[in-house]
């Protein structure tokens, strides 16, 4: 079995994605991949986390957790007028309107096409998003946007909508697995297993 404390903030959005995709594919092999944690967002927006955990087969959280799944946002600065008051020109050029990497440094709020872009990113990324929290916890789509809706759920809120397996404490989770595994069992650290077995890549 594979057992992952999964943490607050997993990255950004390709690292829980790329983290999934592993898992699947430990699971495809017939192996079960367990996930716990405290909470889904206590302190704010867990919405990656969870969708990092959703590609276990079970997850499970302490009874005093929440799952704080409520989507996307993406916050952007901009510096020109920060820059003026400094005396400073910034000079980039763009190709095209839509390559907004500059807008930072020549813009003090988004123009149309930047909106546009970072609109519909958010949006896709929402969308898979969706889909794959909907797809592994065997909901709908509209099931899914209705509880990131809601959200925070509080625990036992979490497991009535099949969010979460059960609620349990993380020396409950790992005495679980041990048990199931069965006599002799025991837990050895990715970091421990990876001398042992030879790592798949030379490095990374």
């Amino acid at each position: 079995s594979l057992v992952v404390r999964v943490g607050p903030s997993p990255g950004s959005p390709a690292s829980p994605e790329e983290r999934r995709d592993a898992v699947k594919a430990f699971r495809a092999k017939g192996k079960k991949a367990v996930a716990y944690s405290d909470t889904f967002g206590e302190l704010g927006n867990s919405t990656l986390g969870y969708y990092l955990a959703s590609a276990f087969d079970e997850i499970y959280i302490q009874p005093s957790g929440d799952v704080n799944v409520n989507g996307l946002a993406f916050e952007l600065p901009f510096a020109r007028e920060a820059f003026t008051r400094l005396g400073v020109t910034p000079r980039y050029f763009a190709r095209y309107e839509y390559k907004n990497a500059i807008n930072s440094y020549t813009e003090q709020d988004f123009t149309a096409p930047h909106r546009e872009a970072t609109e519909g990113f958010t949006n896709s990324l929402f969308g898979q998003i969706v889909r794959g929290i909907a797809e592994d916890r065997g909901l709908t789509e509209d099931v899914v946007r209705g509880l990131i809706d809601k959200a925070p759920l509080m625990a036992q809120e979490a497991v009535e909508a099949k969010l979460v397996t059960g609620l349990r404490y993380r020396d409950e989770v790992l005495g679980g697995l041990k048990e199931q595994a069965g006599e002799g069992a025991r837990f050895l650290y990715v970091k421990k297993y990876l001398e042992r077995a030879g790592r798949p890549n030379v490095s990374g």
